[in-house]
């Protein structure tokens, strides 16, 4: 999970290709309006390690997730 002090960090994910793609990373309360857009829910464990919860697409017409 991504500190309150830190808002948002670019991190890079390895794909089931191999293919490595970089992404923005916010927190859950942090993160910015963006409606139609993908997303990748992740808790980290104590180690550090990331493990996807849901993968999806927010595609209604409301501007954030957290409203």
């Amino acid at each position: 999970m991504v500190p309150a002090s830190e808002p948002m960090r670019l991190v890079e994910w390895g794909g089931a290709s191999g293919k490595h793609y970089q992404h923005l990373v916010y927190g859950l309360i942090e993160c910015p309006l963006a409606p139609k857009a993908n997303y990748v829910l992740a808790r980290r464990d104590s180690y550090g390690q990331a493990t996807i919860l849901k993968v999806g697409r927010a595609s209604h017409g409301a501007p954030t997730l957290n409203r």
